[in-house]
């Protein structure tokens, strides 16, 4: 029983590889194997820049909760301390605002 299933298993891999061997007009199985193996090659490439691309996009977008903001005023030097006030310690070290 067991090598019916196999010999089943290996006619189905065949057909499989025949349709593909005719969808990309292919003469031999190692013409297939090699248009098969260039296909994995650029698919990983694709991956890769891609990969690139997200990791070069978040580095360069940064944390949007720090995002710069044009359009909004720039605050004095009196308007900061007061901001800095208000928190009172950042990260467990009291601010302290520094004389120009």
């Amino acid at each position: 029983m067991a090598k019916i299933l196999r010999l089943r298993r290996q006619q189905r891999v065949l057909r499989e590889k025949a349709g593909k061997m005719l969808q990309h007009d292919l003469h031999t199985i190692e013409a297939l194997e090699e248009f098969e193996a260039e296909e994995q090659r650029l698919e990983n490439e694709r991956i890769e820049r891609e990969k690139e691309q997200a990791s070069s996009s978040s580095v360069a977008a940064g944390d949007d909760s720090f995002a710069f903001d044009p359009s909004l005023p720039p605050l004095s030097d009196a308007e900061i301390e007061a901001l800095l006030a208000g928190v009172g310690t950042s990260g467990g070290m009291p601010v302290t605002s520094q004389g120009s």
